[in-house]
């Protein structure tokens, strides 16, 4: 838990579009890199490769890298093999 000067502190060291995206996130709902292996079973070395690329947004606290759900599913959803949304709409 963060004290008033913790938070004063961190506040001051964000710039507005950082808060306005760790907000988000927080909105969003995040997961550690450890919980996103075990739920969406993408590998530990993709994960890191895909964040340090800045193609997986997220934020660190310490050591600990927390990543949107949202973020985890955009992501998904732009990999998906095999789907056509025309093949889907005419019959």
């Amino acid at each position: 838990m963060l004290t008033m000067d913790d938070q004063t502190g961190l506040e001051k060291a964000m710039t507005t579009d950082a808060l306005t995206a760790a907000a988000q996130l927080y909105e969003a709902g995040g997961v550690s890199v450890a919980t996103a292996v075990k739920e969406y079973g993408i590998s530990r070395s993709v994960l890191y490769a895909l964040m340090a690329n800045r193609q997986l947004p997220y934020s660190q606290i310490g050591r600990k890298r927390i990543i949107a759900r949202r973020a985890l599913a955009n992501l998904l959803a732009q990999k998906v093999v095999g789907f056509s949304p025309e093949a889907a709409t005419t019959k």
